[in-house]
């Protein structure tokens, strides 16, 4: 028998509570990646608030007493221009580290570009 057709997921509605039942899913590793990720952010899924999980952070707590590897790589920003971003994804970093002890991983990804010295020269085609 071929495999389901895959199903689009439009709205946050929609992706929201598939992601968690995903996650929840997991039986070995989790590999987790977001721009913006909060661990107090509240779940979906109403089957998962059933068992009790209220936050992601009662979700990868749940992960990790089960035994699963979770790693989890969130974007930094720019100390100076984006001052406010780069202390909360600190911040949400370390909470996802106390949850996940040695179960898992949190990964920082810095936005921007590579600062660079020196003259640069640009050849024209002619």
């Amino acid at each position: 028998m071929p495999p389901p057709a895959p199903r689009p997921l439009i709205t946050a509605a929609e992706v929201f509570p598939a992601l968690e039942r995903l996650a929840h899913g997991a039986e070995q590793e989790l590999l987790l990646a977001f721009r913006i990720f909060d661990p107090a952010t509240r779940l979906r899924a109403p089957e998962l608030r059933r068992q009790g999980l209220d936050t992601w952070r009662d979700l990868i707590a749940s992960l990790c007493d089960r035994g699963v590897n979770v790693r989890l790589l969130m974007a930094d920003f720019d100390p100076i221009f984006a001052s406010d971003l780069h202390r909360d994804a600190w911040a949400a970093a370390q909470r996802f580290e106390q949850v996940m002890g040695v179960c898992g991983q949190v990964l920082s990804a810095p936005h921007g570009h590579v600062a660079r010295s020196g003259s640069q020269t640009r050849r024209s085609e002619t």
